[in-house]
């Protein structure tokens, strides 16, 4: 991405919340296979004042996908924030995520992600590995990406950990080629 002499374009992964470092320095490590970008972590990233709603007893993704896109360096392609609380949108009751389709930034949620998990040897490696997986499919929408038929694709969309579960971590080969594509200035006609 970027042209020859221009400044190479980072994806930040911004810490909001009381997560294990692990999960963080996970995804930064294997995010660059999939997304050929540069990772960086930001920690003590802020939920804005006001997304919090009491009723509910839950937090609205939308003012956090647009305090994403404040707290985002200018080195920033792209901008993903990870917290640990419940997230809902207006549409529907609870999300694991949500990020803006072609745009800059998103956010993942662990909370729902730990539900039905021992807190044994096995939790830190399943949590790991499923807030990567949710963190590829909200980055895999900034880049333009739509959800995928291939449930073992981690564009396909899953509503719990289970559904996380069965998902690998490697684009499928259709997310992949459209993947290739949003990275070229391709104009097609008919």
């Amino acid at each position: 991405m970027g042209k020859k002499g221009e400044e190479r374009k980072v994806i930040y992964i911004i810490s909001a919340g009381d997560l294990p470092a692990s999960i963080l320095e996970y995804a930064k490590r294997k995010l660059p296979v999939v997304f050929g970008l540069p990772v960086k972590v930001m920690y003590n990233g802020r939920l804005p004042e006001g997304s919090f709603h009491p009723m509910r007893n839950q937090y609205d993704a939308i003012p956090i996908i647009k305090e994403t896109l404040r707290q985002m360096p200018d080195d920033a392609e792209k901008a993903l924030t990870i917290t640990d609380v419940d997230l809902f949108i207006p549409c529907l009751t609870h999300i694991i995520g949500e990020a803006q389709l072609g745009g800059k930034a998103g956010v993942v949620s662990a909370y729902r992600l730990k539900h039905g998990l021992a807190e044994d040897e096995m939790f830190a490696k399943t949590m790991r590995r499923r807030v990567l997986k949710e963190v590829i499919h909200e980055l895999g929408h900034t880049f333009g990406l739509t959800h995928c038929k291939d449930f073992l694709c981690p564009m396909s969309v899953s509503a719990d950990g289970a559904g996380v579960d069965r998902k690998g971590i490697s684009l499928c080969r259709s997310c992949r080629f459209l993947l290739e594509m949003s990275d070229r200035d391709v104009k097609i006609t008919s």
